[in-house]
C-alpha cells in the first residue's frame, strides 16, 4: 500500500544524501494548497486560517519507518540527523511559502511524543530542529506558530515551552494543570 511505498523512500539509508523535493511553489499539488490559503484569508479576512503541516521528526519516521528510525538512533544516530535534517528544510521551505499567505502555521508533528519515543529521543534527535524550524520562522516571518505533538509529552513540556511559538497544542494524555503550571 501507499504507506509500505513511503516507509521504503528511506529503506536504503544513502538516499538521504540524495533527499529532493520541488520548491512548494513549483510543486502542482502544493501551489494548489497555497492558493486555497490564500482563498480562506481573502474570504475571512475577521478570523484565524490555521494550516497543518508535517513537522521534521515524523516525516522522516514516515520515510524511514517509525520502528526502524528509533532503531537507529542507537544503531546509526548520524543517519537520524541528516534524516531530519532534511526533513527540516522540506518543512521550513513550506512554511515559509504558507506564511506568505497570511494564514497561522500549525506544525504537527505526531510521532515526536512520549507515547512514541523517549524525553532521550526527543532532546537528541528532535529539539534541535524543532528549535532551528520555529527560530527560523519567527526571525523570517510574521506568521504565528503553533505546534501540536500527540499523545503524552509531560516529560518535555518544559523543551516544548522554550520553543518560539505562540502556542502549543496539549494531547488529552498529558498534564493540563502541568503545563498551566510551568
Amino acid at each position: 500500500g501507499p504507506e509500505s511505498d513511503i516507509a521504503r523512500r528511506f529503506a536504503d539509508k544513502s538516499a538521504v544524501d540524495h533527499f529532493s523535493y520541488r520548491p512548494p511553489k513549483e510543486n502542482r499539488a502544493y501551489a494548489k494548497f497555497l492558493g486555497l490559503a490564500r482563498r480562506a484569508v481573502e474570504t475571512f479576512p475577521d478570523r484565524a486560517v490555521f494550516v497543518d503541516l508535517g513537522g521534521p521528526w515524523s516525516i522522516a519516521a514516515d520515510l524511514r519507518g517509525v520502528e526502524q528510525i528509533i532503531y537507529d538512533t542507537t544503531d546509526d544516530p548520524e543517519f537520524v540527523h541528516k534524516a531530519v535534517k532534511a526533513c527540516t528544510q522540506l518543512v521550513l521551505d513550506r512554511a515559509l511559502a504558507m506564511a506568505e499567505t497570511g494564514v497561522y502555521v500549525r506544525i504537527g508533528d505526531p510521532s515526536a511524543g512520549c507515547s512514541l519515543i523517549s524525553p532521550k529521543i526527543y532532546r537528541d534527535f528532535v529539539k534541535s530542529y524543532h528549535e532551528h524550524l520555529f527560530g527560523r520562522l519567527r526571525e523570517e516571518t510574521k506568521v504565528r506558530l503553533g505546534l501540536h505533538i500527540c499523545g503524552y509529552v509531560d516529560p518535555i513540556m518544559e523543551d516544548l515551552l522554550s520553543l518560539p511559538i505562540d502556542w502549543f497544542e496539549l494531547d488529552a494524555l498529558s498534564s493540563l494543570e502541568r503545563m498551566a503550571a510551568l
